[in-house]
């Protein structure tokens, strides 16, 4: 059960990546460079109506929150997510992943305009 979370935020992050590609929005992938990531939209916790309106872990029916915690000197970011019933989860995303979804949150009318022009169906 706890795979599907993974693998909802594996897939909108993977079309999040591949959008930022296309347009040239990627800037080098090397953390020395950057010395940290911020998610202006939402911050690193994430409501659960941030959760909603961004369409982040729809497979997880008690989710409380998330937090988000971007590491730079070690590459990673883990995200915990809270839970009403049993145990959190938590996620290790690479430093890539952690900027398509900072990308995300920055320009998720832009992404869900394409999404949604490419005519392809998000649930």
């Amino acid at each position: 059960m706890k795979a599907k979370p993974i693998a909802c935020l594996t897939l909108l992050l993977t079309f999040a990546i591949r959008i930022i590609i296309t347009n040239d929005l990627v800037a080098q992938d090397h953390p020395a460079q950057e010395d940290s990531i911020h998610f202006h939209r939402t911050g690193n916790e994430i409501s659960i109506l941030e959760r909603n309106y961004f369409g982040l872990f729809p497979k997880v029916s008690d989710f409380l929150s998330a937090n988000i915690s971007p590491n730079p000197s070690d590459t990673i970011a883990t995200i915990r997510i809270k839970r009403s019933e049993g145990a959190d989860s938590v996620l290790t995303i690479n430093w890539t992943q952690t900027k398509a979804l900072a990308s995300y949150f920055q320009n998720f009318e832009k992404f869900l305009t394409r999404f949604q022009e490419s005519g392809k169906v998000f649930e």
